[in-house]
């Protein structure tokens, strides 16, 4: 069975490579459950700073 990762790299959906997919799965998932682009911005955003603030370079 193909991973969701796998599926989006086969369709071919993101052109640009300026965010890794590793961002870009969970940012699906999550607009698709909160079917809102600013919940999911915001989300992001947050997991984005707790991500910086664990490794120590925020």
């Amino acid at each position: 069975m193909l991973r969701v990762k796998d599926i989006i790299k086969k369709l071919k959906i993101f052109k640009g490579n300026k965010i890794p997919i590793e961002i870009k799965t969970p940012a699906i998932a999550t607009y698709i459950q909160t079917s809102s682009i600013r919940r999911t911005a915001r989300i992001l955003l947050e997991i984005h700073r707790s991500r910086k603030y664990q490794s120590g370079t925020g």
